[in-house]
């Protein structure tokens, strides 16, 4: 039970982290800033949770199902198609109704890809529900799999301990985040970074 619970909570970890980081290299190259993201913690607890759903949906490229569907019988030529087609109904699925609970909830429009080609709505588009969508199939394969199977077999109970207090770090924080924007009408930052070299400093904001 342990080594179950330690495998699901690192792998929240190592997705939240990945999650932080891929945001800001799509900030970066579409609006030219890096910053939190609107959490104090440098890792996104969405994204933790939504590949912690994926592989409970759906397993993994190399071992797919559809919940309790073992679909393993599939030949690899048609298991990754599969797994990239979930994914990228997921991420649509997903941003739509976060898009719009945050929309109803806090006022806020968190994100927008109305200027994108091929936009569904403001929350989501083809574009990138199908690069999420295959950077999901590149998560699960590449490091989904290499930690599962590493940390699978761990029963310590210090490690158990240290893997949960870092997932309540996660949930705090986006308790934090979620109580603020709720309050204050708008997404929480902290910091700012331009990536230019006119702007190299990083700059807090009000």
């Amino acid at each position: 039970m342990i080594a179950k619970l330690n495998t699901l909570f690192i792998i929240v970890i190592a997705a939240s982290i990945t999650g932080f980081i891929t945001e800001n290299l799509w900030c970066s190259i579409r609006h030219g800033y890096i910053d939190n993201r609107g959490m104090q913690l440098p890792a996104l607890l969405g994204y933790g949770i939504a590949i912690a759903c994926l592989f409970l949906l759906f397993g993994t490229p190399d071992a797919p199902r559809f919940f309790t569907l073992d679909l393993r019988f599939l030949a690899e030529k048609y298991s990754y198609p599969y797994y990239l087609l979930m994914a990228f109904l997921s991420v649509s699925i997903g941003e739509i109704v976060l898009g719009n609970i945050v929309e109803r909830t806090c006022g806020i429009v968190w994100w927008n890809y109305e200027s994108l080609p091929m936009h569904i709505g403001k929350y989501t588009s083809v574009p990138t529900s199908l690069g999420f969508a295959f950077l999901i199939v590149l998560f699960m394969k590449f490091v989904f799999t290499p930690f599962y199977n590493w940390s699978i077999d761990i029963e310590s109970t210090g490690f158990f301990v240290t893997s949960s207090f870092n997932v309540l770090l996660l949930v705090v924080d986006y308790i934090h985040s979620a109580i603020y924007m709720k309050k204050n009408k708008k997404i929480y930052i902290s910091w700012r970074k331009t990536i230019s070299r006119r702007l190299p400093l990083v700059r807090p904001l009000s």
